[in-house]
């Protein structure tokens, strides 16, 4: 499948990963929309590379329905994720692991359940993290 005059959307698009994502998707011709929660970082890559951006909290469960709302995606990368907070045991809250949960799994699943609907059938979604260097004890990699 070509990518030029495809409607591409990346959550998590204004940096890291998902801002190269949306850099390659637009060499390639796609109509990018960038997904993210902060203003000012979707203003600079809307400026920089042409893109539409839509501000959202992908957490928030009305998202999803907003987003697919403004654009019908053929190509839509769940990129948007919370670094999780590392940490003994006793000094974590339930929120710094449901923070992460929300954001990485919970996200991208009403994202998915939007799109169950006949007229997405032709486009695709895939998952994108970046985080996978992440070591849980200091010292414990072989």
């Amino acid at each position: 499948m070509g990518l030029k005059d495809r409607n591409a959307v990346v959550t998590g698009g204004s940096r890291g990963l998902g801002l190269g994502l949306v850099e390659a998707l637009v060499a390639h011709g796609a109509r990018v929309t960038v997904v993210a929660r902060n203003i000012d970082a979707l203003e600079s890559v809307r400026a920089r590379l042409g893109v539409a951006t839509i501000s959202a909290d992908v957490t928030d469960e009305t998202a999803a329905h907003r987003i697919l709302a403004e654009v019908r995606p053929d190509i839509l990368a769940l990129n948007a994720g919370a670094k999780p907070r590392m940490g003994r045991l006793d000094q974590l809250r339930w929120a710094d692991f449901t923070t992460t949960w929300e954001t990485d799994v919970k996200a991208g699943l009403q994202v998915v359940s939007v799109l169950d609907d006949p007229k997405y059938a032709e486009g695709f979604a895939f998952g994108l993290k970046g985080d996978t260097g992440i070591t849980m004890l200091e010292g414990a990699a072989a």
